[in-house]
């Protein structure tokens, strides 16, 4: 019964990254930075320290997800501030020809979150609109976590890195794609060495208001090779300046032994025990933050299913031999 209970308390699959799972996008090792007040107002200022970072991700094997660090509020009343928030993939990083083959970008004028092909790339990247939408997702206004939360939300963070307070005034806007759709799309199944460039935008798509690593105006920015990012599940996730490395030795050898009455040995149920919440350098990004000690990534899940059955079972049967 108590494994029914952690499994009515485990959060739902697909739920959105906690503020722990987020890793930050890194260049050189280095999470991504930008400086204060380079962008008109607030909500397109993109900004972030080597201790508080400006863009981050999370591939749950279901969902691609990206998270920008804003100075202000991106939410207006009833919808998203006018125009974007979004991110340049370079898919083939050639360094003679810097320039991105695709875009996720958060429309906050039509409410929806855009994947969109670039097929005739052009100088400079941060005015070089994509020519072909492939996908559309739902972006209503919600903020992230909450049930209205769709493909795109916002969230407040716990950092005032430009005015100085003492109350944080920064925000987060979240955003996603299927990651079977990335895949379809692209062809591509490993994110590995793509390029990853962050910008803000008041003029549908174009990159022209903030580009995170190009301190001042983006229109001084064209060189997207110096400003892109790559996604490295071995960085440090907790936002720390020490670099997380994997230190998970458990082997989970199986000593289970057949525990019932009878002489059949009971089928392997031993689940790992390690509890580094923190080790990303597996490159298994699933959630292992459900109660009770429970795994709430879909295999994780399955396995706490058959175990609790597997318990009800044995509890039913002793009863019946006891009776």
């Amino acid at each position: 019964m108590a494994a029914f209970a952690c499994l009515l308390a485990s959060p739902a699959l697909g739920a959105w990254p906690a503020d722990n799972d987020w890793i930050p996008i890194t260049r050189a090792s280095a999470p991504l930075e930008d400086v204060c007040g380079d962008a008109a107002n607030a909500w397109w200022d993109l900004i972030g320290t080597a201790n508080d970072p400006t863009v981050f991700w999370v591939d749950d094997g279901t969902d691609l997800w990206f998270r920008a660090r804003l100075a202000g509020d991106p939410a207006g009343t009833g919808s998203w501030r006018q125009f974007g928030w979004g991110v340049m993939i370079d898919v083939d990083r050639d360094p003679t020809a810097c320039d991105y083959e695709y875009l996720l970008y958060v429309d906050g004028k039509t409410d929806t979150v855009t994947f969109s092909e670039n097929t005739t790339p052009s100088d400079p990247f941060t005015s070089d609109v994509p020519e072909a939408d492939l996908a559309t997702y739902d972006g209503p206004l919600a903020e992230s976590g909450s049930l209205d939360a769709v493909n795109v939300g916002w969230a407040a963070a716990p950092t005032d890195l430009c005015d100085g307070t003492l109350t944080p005034v920064d925000f987060y806007v979240d955003w996603k794609m299927p990651r079977a759709d990335f895949t379809t799309h692209t062809g591509l199944s490993d994110l590995t060495g793509l390029g990853f460039a962050f910008g803000t935008s008041a003029n549908a798509q174009r990159f022209d208001k903030d580009v995170v690593g190009c301190d001042g105006n983006s229109g001084s920015c064209d060189d997207l090779c110096a400003v892109a990012g790559e996604l490295d599940p071995d960085v440090d996730t907790d936002t720390d300046t020490d670099t997380d490395t994997d230190t998970d030795t458990d082997t989970d050898a199986d000593t289970d032994t057949d525990t019932d009455v009878d002489s059949d040995t009971d089928a392997d149920t031993d689940v790992d025990t390690d509890t580094n919440l923190d080790d990303t350098g597996s490159g298994d990004l699933g959630y292992y933050r459900g109660g009770c000690g429970c795994s709430t990534g879909a295999a994780g899940g399955a396995g706490w299913v058959a175990w609790g059955l597997l318990l009800v079972l044995t509890s039913l049967a002793a009863r019946r031999s006891s009776s």
